[in-house]
């Protein structure tokens, strides 16, 4: 997959984290990165579940179906 670059997704991505990590070793700056991605992705998926059953709570406050 590329962007507007040409660069591909992984490329674009690496470049992100080699300048996030400064310093420190490649291998090690998965210990942070994957984590952050990890807890990025579950928190759109609370985010979703949230708005999913605030909208089924809102109808049925309403009177609508259950």
């Amino acid at each position: 997959m590329k962007n507007g670059n040409g660069k591909s997704l992984e490329s674009w991505i690496w470049d992100a984290a080699c300048s996030i990590r400064g310093a420190k070793d490649a291998p090690k700056s998965k210990d942070f990165i994957l984590p952050l991605i990890f807890t990025k992705r579950l928190n759109a998926i609370a985010i979703r579940q949230m708005r999913t059953l605030t909208a089924r709570n809102l109808k049925q406050l309403e009177g609508g179906e259950p």
